[in-house]
Parts: structure tokens; sequence; C-alpha cells
């Protein structure tokens, strides 16, 4: 004899707040950033589709590397300390009158080197462009805003005018598709900094003037956080006058990412607390510890992916887009 049998169960769908904190450095460019851009589309079409125009989802879109970058048009709220314009000096190496030189290692590891290094120096003003760099004090270890405001950096080493920008939650889904389809990949991995700002678009106190999604009624807070790589800086770097901390690192590679990694465990652990779902996408990651960190941080052993390429980047984000539809096929 032959059966069949099929079930269904009500999805997670409903009223959601989603955001997507969004790996962009360096190590994403090419192949990767274009399976990203695929992948993610997709999901905020699922969304889109279960939604059906009632408004009973948002979308906050992240892009993350060392720092994320905010809009510079919320310079002047009071949640806000943006460092005041100050002249620098740096040096870049002169690789026309240095001897031999040659690009050495890969994506945010890559460096050029030369026997014999001669440098040219640099002077300019530097201002705010909205990048956004830690509090002191442990509440870098936070997402609330509880008068606290959180601090502005300018003229870190990498953040600049191309690093991409945070999108607060909107049901605007156009923007975040087009925003998706223009991501660009530049800087270092600081997944605290993605954690921090996702979290803070989830915060009960909207910071930004899109506000959540109704929550008179139960509404589900969802954070998705997909990384290609391990954490390569950490807090770092300070401005005389200002008590905002830089992610510059100190250059001890071991070091940073020591700290960088308990740094994300304390924060997923308090994301969740907060009752707020955590999914974590590895994408050809293949470093085995940050992998069992990604999978500690997700709220379940079924909200963790381990995506080795780009097709089943594609998968994982299919799944995690018709979980929050209103009816999903079980088996």
């Amino acid at each position: 004899p032959i059966s069949a049998m099929a079930g269904s169960e009500v999805g997670t769908g409903g009223k959601l707040n989603i955001a997507l904190a969004l790996d962009t450095t360096l190590s994403m460019e090419g192949t990767r950033m274009a399976g990203l851009t695929a992948a993610a589309t997709d999901l905020v079409e699922s969304v889109e589709r279960a939604d059906k125009g009632q408004g009973n989802a948002k979308i906050a879109l992240v892009p993350f590397a060392d720092y994320v970058r905010i809009d510079t048009s919320y310079d002047g709220e009071d949640w806000i300390d943006v460092a005041e314009d100050r002249e620098v000096e740096w040096n870049t190496i002169d690789e026309a009158n240095s001897t031999n030189c040659r690009q050495e290692g890969s994506g945010e590891r890559q460096s050029t080197v030369c026997d014999d290094y001669v440098y040219t120096t640099h002077t300019a003003t530097v201002t705010w462009i909205g990048c956004m760099g830690s509090r002191p004090d442990g509440l870098h270890k936070t997402g609330a805003f509880d008068g606290n405001p959180f601090k502005g950096v300018a003229g870190s080493s990498q953040c600049d005018i191309d690093y991409n920008l945070m999108i607060p939650l909107t049901n605007e889904f156009d923007e975040i598709e087009g925003a998706i389809e223009a991501l660009t990949a530049k800087g270092r991995t600081y997944l605290p900094a993605g954690l921090q700002w996702a979290w803070r678009a989830l915060e009960e106190e909207s910071l930004f003037t899109d506000e959540k999604v109704d929550e008179e009624s139960e509404v589900q807070n969802i954070l998705v956080l997909m990384t290609d790589g391990s954490n390569t800086v950490n807090l770092g770097g300070e401005v005389d006058g200002f008590d905002g901390i830089y992610h510059w690192g100190t250059g001890d590679e071991n070091y940073d990412r020591e700290n960088a990694d308990a740094l994300t465990l304390e924060m997923c652990e308090s994301i969740k607390a907060a009752s707020i779902r955590l999914i974590t996408v590895a994408y050809e990651v293949d470093d085995a510890d940050t992998k069992t960190m990604l999978r500690t941080c997700a709220s379940k052993g079924s909200d963790f992916y381990d995506a080795k390429d780009a097709a089943k980047l594609k998968t994982a984000f299919g799944k995690i887009g018709s979980g929050f539809s209103s009816v999903r096929l079980t088996q």
C-alpha cells in the first residue's frame, strides 16, 4: 500500500519587525556580494508577499563592517554626540618611489608590502559623515539610549562616504531592495557594530522617525545576522576631547579577535534576553570557532544556518523568509 501525508502549521508570521545585519566587509567583494544581494532580495520579497500590503511588517537594513553608517540628518538629535571637525595627518606608501611593492594577503587582510618604503604625508579636515563608534564605560554593550548619547566618529582609518547607509525600520520594501542591490564591499569585520545597530532599530523607544509595527497585538522582533568571516578589529582608538571609542583595534589580531568574539557572545545573550529572536547565518565561513559562536548566538539550533556557498545562502534566506508566512508546509 502507498500512502502520503502532508502537514501545515501556523507560521511564525503575523506582525513583524525585522532587522537585517548584513556583513559588507571587503571580503564580501565579488561573487559573495552578488550571492548576498540575490538572497537578501528574495527574503525581502517573501516578507512583502506575506504582508500583502497590510502594513504588518517592517524591515531595517543594517549593513556593517568595522562601523555602521547612519544618515547625517540625525546630527542634532539628543541621542547622538558627534565628534567635532578636526585636522588630521596621515601617511600613505608612495609605491612609485618605494622598492619592490606588492600585494600580500587577501580580503580584509590584504596589504601593500615593499622592501623599502617611501611615504607621502597628507593633511585634511575631517568631518562626521555618519560613522558610528562605541560609547565608553561599558555602554557599548547595550542597545538602549537611556540618556547616554551614541557616538558619531570622524576621521576613522576606514569608514568614509563609500560605506553603506543603514535604513531604519520601514515598510517601503522597494527602498530596502534598492539599497540591497547597491551594497558595496568595504572595511573590516566587527560583528558587535552590526548587532548594536540592528538591536537599536528594534528598541521599543525608536531613535528614528520610522516607528515599529504597532505592538498592541502580538509582534515578533527578529534580528538576522549574516557574516562571511571572523572579527578582525576590536575597540581601540581615542581622540582628545571626544569620549567616543573608535574601532581601530590594537594591532594584535589575536587579542582583537578574542575580545571582539567575547563581546559578540555577550551581546547576543543580551539581545535574546530582550525578547528578540536572533537568527545567524555563516556565509562561506571556514573557521570552526566563528561558526560555533554564531550557532551559540542563535535563539535555537534551527535558527543557525551554515551556508557554504551562494546557492546555500539563497536557500537559507529562503527558509528564513518562508518562516514569516502565515501558513507553511512542514512535511
